[in-house]
């Protein structure tokens, strides 16, 4: 999904004899605004169907529709659809991709307009942390007010660079072109054994924005 609605479909399917996997639309992620979200059917429930919202003009949310599984598939009706005043938890969406282990969140209660977490999957040490020992640099990506944290690139010895989220950002919505993030840059001696052990984020809950990190 990205800021234009819902882009992409991957459905992995299970059968017999084996499991088939079938996509449609655009899966690469090359917005850095955009993200991936995985939907599961919960323990021993089945999908039998899908709940799509829509605006004007596109597809801006999907649920699952699951039932226990070998139990009947009821007909899809208005008095079994969800209740959408109903707060649930926000979604995580991921960029660039999953991760394989499932981090353990620890940050305040969400709005309940807010409907899912934009999540970075920052793997910037590498296959068994080959990579820690070669950072050379760190640099954070700012913008303006509201959205003062955009981004993050780690810079190693041999010019390489892995970055996450948008390197620009605009002022209001009736901008045409994007204005170049501010960079603040921190360096790191890894090849001598200085080492980076922790990243700390100060965040208003009031403003909802991110207002300062310390590295």
């Amino acid at each position: 999904m990205s800021a234009k609605g819902i882009v992409g479909l991957r459905f992995y399917i299970r059968g017999f004899p084996g499991s088939t996997i079938v996509s449609a639309g655009d899966m690469e992620l090359r917005d850095p605004d955009s993200g991936i979200s995985r939907l599961t059917p919960g323990e021993r429930m089945q999908c039998i169907g899908f709940y799509i919202g829509l605006d004007a003009c596109k597809i801006i949310s999907i649920s699952l529709v699951d039932q226990q599984t070998g139990t009947l598939p009821d007909a899809l009706n208005k008095d079994s659809s969800p209740n959408i005043s109903q707060y649930v938890q926000p979604a995580e969406v991921w960029n660039p991709n999953i991760p394989e282990i499932h981090p353990v969140w620890h940050f305040p209660e969400p709005r309940r307009t807010q409907f899912f977490n934009l999540c970075l999957n920052m793997d910037f040490g590498g296959r068994d942390g080959q990579l820690l020992q070669s950072r050379i640099r760190i640099v954070m990506f700012t913008g303006g007010f509201l959205s003062v944290f955009l981004g993050i690139s780690f810079i190693y010895m041999d010019g390489s660079e892995r970055f996450y989220g948008p390197k620009s950002f605009r002022n209001s919505l009736k901008e045409i072109t994007s204005t170049p993030a501010i960079r603040l840059y921190f360096v790191i001696d890894s090849p001598h054994g200085e080492v980076m052990n922790r990243l700390s984020v100060s965040y208003s809950q009031k403003m909802d924005t991110i207002q300062a990190i310390t590295v």
